[in-house]
C-alpha cells in the first residue's frame, strides 16, 4: 500500500482485486468517453485483462 499526502488529505492506494472489479468498470462506463465503449454486463474481458 502506497501513502500519499497531498493538499486536500492523505490518499492510500492499493493493487485492485477482483472484488473491486465491478466499481472500476462501472467507473469507467459512467465517463463520457467510455459511455460508448465501456459494458458492465459483461466482466469476462475485464477480467482476462
Amino acid at each position: 500500500m502506497l501513502t500519499a499526502d497531498v493538499e486536500g488529505g492523505t490518499f492510500r492506494l492499493r493493487h485492485a482485486v477482483s472484488a473491486d472489479l465491478p466499481a472500476i468498470v462501472g467507473l469507467l462506463a459512467d465517463d463520457s468517453l467510455g459511455a460508448g465503449r465501456e459494458r458492465a454486463e459483461d466482466m469476462s474481458p475485464y477480467e482476462r485483462a
